[in-house]
C-alpha cells in the first residue's frame, strides 16, 4: 500500500518506514548549511563543524586543512607527515630563494644524501663537513669562483700548531703556514 500526501502535513511523532523511502526533497532542520552530512549513531544524519564544503573550499578542522576548488591549492596549519615518496612534477625553474617548483620559507633539514641535477646557488656561508673529520670531495673538472676563495684551517695540522690559509684570487695565490708538496 502507498500513502500519498499532497499538502503540508504535520506528524507529532516519529515516522517509521520499513522499506525504502523515496523523497523528492528533504529538509532536515537540525543540519547546518555548508556542513557535510555524515551518518551518526543509529543511522541518524548529522553534520559536524569540523567537516565543511561551501562550494569553493573543502574545510576540515575549522581551517586546519583546506582545499581550494578553483585552483586545487591545499593549505594546512599542521605538519605534513609522509611514509612514502613525495614527487613534485612541476618543472618551474628557480632563479632565487622565493620561486621554483618547491619553495621553503624556513630552514631545511635533510637526514640522508642529497642529489642536485642542476646548478646549486647559495647566498651566504657554505659549511661542508663537521670541522674535525669529514673529507669534502669536489667532483668535476672546473670549480668557478669569480672573485676568489680562501681555505682556512682553524686549528692547524692535527689540531695543533698555527692555523694556515690558502687564498686564491684572480691576481695571486697566497699561502700562509707550511706548504708540503708530495
Amino acid at each position: 500500500a502507498k500513502l500519498f500526501v499532497r499538502d503540508v502535513t504535520t506528524f507529532n511523532d516519529n515516522i517509521f518506514v520499513q522499506a525504502q523511502a523515496e523523497l523528492a526533497s528533504a529538509n532536515i532542520v537540525d543540519l547546518t548549511e555548508d556542513r557535510i552530512v555524515v551518518v551518526g549513531v543509529d543511522g541518524e544524519l548529522e553534520d559536524d563543524i569540523n567537516f565543511q564544503f561551501d562550494g569553493t573550499e573543502f574545510n576540515i578542522g575549522q581551517g586546519q586543512f583546506t582545499v581550494q576548488v578553483a585552483d586545487g591549492d591545499i593549505y594546512t596549519d599542521g605538519n605534513l607527515k609522509m611514509n612514502g615518496q613525495l614527487d613534485i612534477t612541476s618543472t618551474v625553474n628557480s632563479t632565487q630563494p622565493d620561486n621554483g617548483a618547491l619553495v621553503i620559507a624556513g630552514g631545511l633539514g635533510v637526514g640522508m644524501n642529497t642529489n642536485i641535477g642542476g646548478w646549486l646557488t647559495v647566498d651566504g656561508t657554505v659549511t661542508l663537513g663537521d670541522d674535525t673529520s669529514d673529507v669534502v670531495h669536489l667532483r668535476g673538472q672546473t670549480m668557478n669562483v669569480p672573485t676568489g676563495f680562501t681555505v682556512k684551517s682553524t686549528t692547524g695540522v692535527d689540531g695543533a700548531g698555527d692555523p694556515g690559509t690558502i687564498t686564491i684570487d684572480a691576481a695571486q695565490t697566497t699561502i700562509t703556514g707550511d706548504l708540503t708538496v708530495q
